[in-house]
C-alpha cells in the first residue's frame, strides 16, 4: 500500500512538472525501501550462519568453527613466530652457544605448549566444549 502511495505521489509530482523534487523524493524512497531489505537480508543471513546444531553435549554452528579455524590458525602463527624467534636467540652471536639438542627440544616444547593450548581454546570455542573436567596429570 505504501509503495502505491508513493507512486501516486511520484506521479503527481511529475504531472506537476516538479521533475527535481519528484527524482529527489523517488530516489529517497528507494534508498529507504533498500535499506529495509538489506537489513532483513543481513538478519536473515546471520541467523543461518549462527544457527547451533546440537550434537550430544555439543553445540555447532558455522560461526564457532570459523572462530576456532581462526584461533589454531593464530596459535600456529603464534607458535611460529615465537620459534624463529628462540631459534635467533638461543644460537647468539657472542654468548655461549646451547647445545644443539637442548635448542631442538626448547623449540619443540614451545611449539607443543602453544599449539595445545590453541587446540583446547579451539575445542571450547568450535565445539563449546566443557573442559572443565580435563585433568592435567
Amino acid at each position: 500500500m505504501q509503495i502505491f502511495l508513493s507512486l501516486m505521489r511520484l506521479l503527481t509530482m511529475l504531472v506537476d512538472g516538479d521533475r527535481a523534487g519528484a527524482a529527489v523524493d523517488w530516489s529517497l524512497h528507494l534508498a529507504w525501501w533498500q535499506w529495509r531489505f538489506s537489513e532483513e537480508w543481513m538478519r536473515r543471513v546471520w541467523s543461518y550462519v549462527n544457527h547451533k546444531f546440537e550434537l550430544g553435549n555439543f553445540y555447532i554452528s558455522l560461526t564457532s568453527l570459523l572462530m576456532a579455524a581462526g584461533v589454531l590458525l593464530a596459535a600456529l602463527l603464534l607458535s611460529r613466530t615465537l620459534r624463529s624467534f628462540l631459534e635467533r636467540r638461543l644460537s647468539g652471536g657472542r654468548r655461549q652457544r646451547i647445545d644443539p639438542g637442548l635448542q631442538y627440544t626448547l623449540l619443540r616444547l614451545t611449539h607443543y605448549v602453544i599449539v595445545a593450548v590453541g587446540l583446547l581454546l579451539a575445542a571450547r570455542l568450535g565445539f563449546n566444549a566443557d573442559l572443565t573436567s580435563l585433568a592435567v596429570l
